[in-house]
């Protein structure tokens, strides 16, 4: 039987765990910043030191769980700037620098592959194809050593249950993120109580909701505990450049208190941010 990672029996437990920021800003702020079709997608491959370094700043600000650069790195959107045949090569060494980071670290940290769209328009490609070509993402994820699936927000509400469903057959551990419009609906108009009971049915052990601001996430992490169906309920917000690691810390803690499994932001999230949102979760712990 397969060890149960410390990071997961800790949220088994009650424990609320704290996800990394916005890699693709990060590598940016850490001076990459590429050109052309695949903008940041072959980072593992091109700037795999600016990548691990990344890693290494959430590790060292106190995250629970680091996303693998995978998200675009499916042989449909690397076939975009010539490298379809890259896939499993590239998948491998962002799983490989992840994993790294995290094996160094002095407190257990989890590793996600994430599984992002393929950006293909929704009539030009049915959900079956779908299915399987995310299922051949995830084959890459888990022989490059996953054993958690983090499923990114997906353009349309079925690719993102094809996603899930194609991650769920092969790992029990998968994640899903739900992209919230202001009023708190999925960006393609799905009603988030539909979009939570759907994922929960292919497979989904817990959705996380991502919105631009805090507006929507309180009312939507109420109505997501609601109709879960056992599945667990996280949140992550944008970050703006402005935002200080005290108001992120502070406006995800009201998060926390409402029963939020998961906490962490996207976008301009440094590791100062992660860093007073990790302590924030210590102190409350500890009280």
């Amino acid at each position: 039987m397969a060890q149960i990672h410390p990071t997961l029996l800790r949220l088994s437990r009650g424990a609320t765990l704290v996800l990394d920021g916005g890699t693709s800003a990060a590598l940016a702020r850490h001076g990459y910043h590429p050109t052309g079709p695949l903008r940041d997608a072959t980072a593992a491959r091109d700037a795999p030191d600016v990548l691990a370094a990344v890693h290494r700043e959430f590790v060292n600000a106190g995250v629970d769980l680091l996303t693998a650069w995978t998200g675009a790195t499916n042989a449909r959107m690397l076939a975009r700037g010539g490298f379809g045949m890259r896939a499993a090569a590239i998948t491998h060494r962002a799983m490989d620098l992840a994993m790294e980071e995290a094996a160094n670290a002095e407190h257990p940290v989890l590793v996600a592959g994430a599984l992002g769209p393929l950006g293909v328009e929704r009539d030009r490609l049915s959900m079956r194809a779908a299915h399987d070509e995310h299922r051949e993402q995830v084959a890459r994820i888990v022989s490059g050593g996953g054993t958690l699936c983090l499923v990114e927000a997906m353009p349309t509400f079925e690719e993102t249950l094809a996603a899930v469903s194609a991650a769920a057959v092969t790992i029990a551990d998968t994640w899903v993120t739900l992209a919230l419009d202001a009023q708190g609906a999925l960006s393609d108009g799905t009603d988030l109580t539909r979009a939570v009971r759907g994922c929960a049915a292919v497979g989904a052990k817990l959705v996380i909701l991502s919105a631009p601001t805090m507006g929507p996430l309180h009312e939507a992490l109420e109505r997501a505990q609601t109709c879960a169906s056992g599945i667990l309920v996280g949140v992550r917000v944008h970050v703006a450049q402005d935002t200080t690691p005290e108001r992120f810390a502070s406006s995800l803690g009201a998060c926390i208190t409402r029963g939020a499994h998961v906490v962490g932001g996207s976008g301009y999230t440094t590791g100062a941010h992660v860093r007073a949102l990790a302590e924030f979760v210590r102190a409350r712990r500890a009280a």
